[in-house]
């Protein structure tokens, strides 16, 4: 009897590493206008939902190849679940001052939204952080310690990015560098600079 559900169970083995996959090849899809935002929501909750390896596959199986490829290139090929994270919000408030935050890729997600990522309070961060956006209509504010240097590479429309840097004591040799990546429209993205909290 037990042999009967091996199949299944191999099937579910590996979802969770394959649901950041799967919403990377989504966002690349998004990016490059193959599915316009709500096409995009509605597959990235389907992903959420899959609880086996087919469903999620299903959800690309009409992805052309080179989007495929650039997907996988686009993340580190070592990137594991500890080393990767997504986070989807369709309107409504999201607030990240958590080891969350703490991973060498965050996809973020989000409609009508508004983020607020605090890295002050993590503790020690990765040498290299990259975020890549795919925000619409949302407000994105970003606090990062003085030690962690920020670079804009988004694409953006209709949208503003701001980097405010704080007041500085003394010069704070840079340890992290925080790429943002991906597309925002019609959107804000605040960085701001401040002194880490006392820990």
């Amino acid at each position: 009897m037990a042999e009967e559900h091996l199949p299944q169970m191999r099937r579910v083995i590996g979802v969770p590493q394959k649901r950041d996959e799967i919403v990377a090849v989504l966002t690349e899809c998004y990016a490059r206008d193959l599915f316009d935002l709500e096409e995009y929501e509605h597959r990235v909750d389907l992903v959420h939902a899959a609880t086996t390896l087919d469903e999620l596959e299903a959800l690309v199986s009409d992805v052309p190849p080179e989007v495929l490829r650039a997907a996988k290139t686009a993340a580190p090929p070592s990137a594991s679940a500890a080393e990767a994270a997504t986070i989807t919000v369709t309107h409504g408030v999201q607030k990240i001052s958590d080891r969350r935050l703490a991973v060498g890729r965050l996809a973020l997600n989000g409609q009508g939204s508004v983020f607020k990522l605090d890295y002050r309070s993590i503790g020690e961060l990765p040498a290299e952080m990259a975020i890549d956006l795919s925000v619409s209509g949302s407000v994105v504010k970003i606090i990062v310690p003085a030690e962690v240097e920020v670079s804009d590479e988004t694409e953006n429309t209709a949208s503003v990015v701001k980097c405010r840097r704080g007041l500085r004591f003394r010069r704070t040799p840079v340890k992290t560098h925080l790429r943002l990546t991906g597309r925002i429209r019609g959107s804000m993205v605040k960085i701001v600079t401040r002194r880490s909290r006392f820990r």
